[in-house]
């Protein structure tokens, strides 16, 4: 989840990491983490535009509010049983586009899929030390997610090919394939379903319904939220945005100007950059004053 889109701090507490193991007993991943979820719905998007002064809303309603994140955006889809996954190419910000501010924050890029109180986020994590695969499930403020560390892009991924579905409607899938500059795989190919673990999407004839979203974010994971801590994430994008239409057995492109993307909105608009097209966001985030 997002939802995150979704986007979502993620605290590293290892002693904790026991406590839930039972939950992800069948995945095949080795680093699980209690995550500090963003206040926002899940099922229910009825809430009108925030009138908060360092919101800008791009489309529709600013649909939940999080505070003490830093900058960060979101985009999400409409809900309906047409969209069965959603696809993108994303172009990953250098090692030189990249500080966490001392290991302070953590980067997200992420797409997410929601509906019906259920919410899960699936993308990247930058944690400092590279792009790895990882998913949040999101669950009444508060949810569980796994860094997926045997999956880590290697030193020469300029790209990441993702792609998320609901599989039914207590599990999602994730795939992602990290590309070098000349378009060739490289690293691990991340292939996996996830079950979810404390809410479950619902379905119409024999579709699930559910609406897709991603962010971008750039989240403190110490629990202040200082935005001149001198942090950015600059030059990332995410490109070829497409919700493949099981009706016409195609793509169907999903930027924020695209009647596919419903609502859109950006936080701490000083330090967040964002342009777009029918398919693609092009986003850096800098927390400065300069």
């Amino acid at each position: 989840m997002k939802v995150f889109k979704k986007f979502t701090a993620l605290i590293l507490a290892i002693g904790i990491i026991a406590v839930n193991c039972n939950a992800y007993a069948s995945a095949p991943i080795n680093h699980r983490i209690p995550i500090n979820t963003p206040t926002r719905p899940v099922g229910d998007f009825s809430l009108s535009t925030w009138a908060i002064d360092d919101t800008v809303v791009i489309k529709g309603s600013k649909l939940f509010n999080q505070t003490g994140h830093g900058a960060y955006y979101y985009a999400y889809s409409g809900e309906s049983t047409v969209y069965s996954e959603a696809f993108a190419n994303i172009k990953l910000p250098s090692v030189n586009n990249m500080n966490n501010a001392n290991g302070t924050r953590n980067a997200f890029i992420a797409l997410g899929i929601t509906g019906n109180g259920a919410g899960i986020d699936l993308g990247l994590i930058n944690t400092g030390t590279g792009w790895i695969p990882v998913y949040n499930e999101i669950a009444n403020d508060t949810g569980y997610g796994e860094i997926m560390d045997n999956y880590a892009a290697p030193s020469n991924a300029t790209n990441a090919i993702i792609v998320v579905r609901p599989v039914s409607t207590d599990k999602v899938h994730m795939y992602i394939q990290f590309k070098n500059s000349s378009g060739q795989n490289v690293g691990k190919t991340c292939d996996e379903d996830i079950p979810l673990v404390y809410n479950s999407f619902s379905s119409s004839g024999g579709q699930v319904s559910c609406r897709f979203y991603r962010f971008a974010s750039l989240v403190p994971n110490n629990g202040r939220d200082n935005q001149n801590d001198g942090s950015y994430m600059r030059g990332g994008q995410f490109t070829n945005l497409g919700l493949y239409n099981r009706n016409t057995s195609s793509y169907d492109t999903w930027g924020i100007n695209t009647a596919r993307v419903t609502d859109a909105w950006k936080v701490s608009p000083e330090r967040i950059s964002l342009s777009y097209g029918s398919n693609y966001d092009t986003f850096s985030i800098n927390h400065s004053d300069t």
